[in-house]
């Protein structure tokens, strides 16, 4: 299964898909903490526990309206 995954956690490949923009859900071209907070989250407990039945939550702290990256 972890080759779907490119060889990464659950997190770090969800994290990491968030950067490139798969978290801007409302298309603004930024990411703010809360929308990647939200999209590894969800994406990193649905997984788990389909995959592998376990129960995974991601925690994060920090400003959630902060925006982390900004897109052309």
């Amino acid at each position: 299964m972890f080759q779907v995954y490119k060889n990464h956690s659950l997190f770090t490949y969800f994290f990491l898909r968030a950067l490139q923009g798969e978290a801007d859900k409302n298309k603004d071209k930024s990411l703010n903490f809360a929308e990647i907070e939200d999209y590894v989250k969800e994406n990193v407990s649905f997984l788990a526990r389909k995959m592998y039945g376990r129960k995974q939550t991601p925690k994060f702290i920090g400003n959630r309206d902060k925006v982390v990256v900004r897109y052309r």
